[in-house]
């Protein structure tokens, strides 16, 4: 469900399904659940989906509100990657390959796919950021922006003003719709 409700991609879904009835994982995983088909595993999907988007039919507005400022940082010279990488390394390198695209970008700024599952989770995001040369000064004034544009936005921002320290953005609810993806 937790895949699900961060918006994992369908296919990446059922590959992992897949995976588990190929390498006979399924019943070594979850050894106390009745034996299921992969046909059976995809309809089960397929209900949960269903379930989520029945309980989810509409973006929270914490998560409309996170979503917009990503656009509005974006029009500020600060692209977000969002979740395109497992770990802060990976991320990161996204959000600077994703920057050198964007005319005049100062920076971006990034979370990870565990930053999207805690926010789901726990209601905190939080997000790291950097300017194109990893300098102090300048990835502070980067962070900066992105705090400004996410309190702007009406969310509840925690950030000491530490380059390198990541921004914190909760209590907030953050929920979309599975086919939103």
């Amino acid at each position: 469900m937790l895949r699900v409700a961060c918006g994992q991609e369908r296919d990446r879904l059922e590959e992992s399904i897949g995976d588990l009835f190929s390498h006979d994982g399924l019943a070594a995983s979850y050894p106390h659940e009745p034996a299921l088909t992969r046909a059976q595993a995809l309809a089960v999907l397929a209900e949960v989906i269903a379930e989520h988007d029945r309980v989810v039919p509409d973006f929270s507005p914490d998560a409309r509100a996170v979503l917009q400022s990503f656009g509005t940082l974006r029009a500020r010279g600060v692209p977000v990657s969002f979740a395109d990488g497992w770990d802060k390394r990976e991320a990161a390198i996204a959000g600077h390959e994703l920057a050198l695209r964007v005319r005049g970008a100062l920076g971006y700024a990034y979370l990870t796919e565990q930053d999207l599952e805690t926010v789901v989770l726990t209601g905190v995001l939080r997000l790291g950021y950097s300017d194109m040369t990893g300098a102090a000064e300048p990835m502070v004034a980067v962070g900066r922006i992105v705090a400004d544009s996410l309190a702007q936005a009406g969310l509840p921002v925690a950030w000491d003003g530490t380059a390198g320290r990541r921004i914190a953005v909760g209590p907030i609810v953050f929920e979309r719709p599975f086919e939103y993806f």
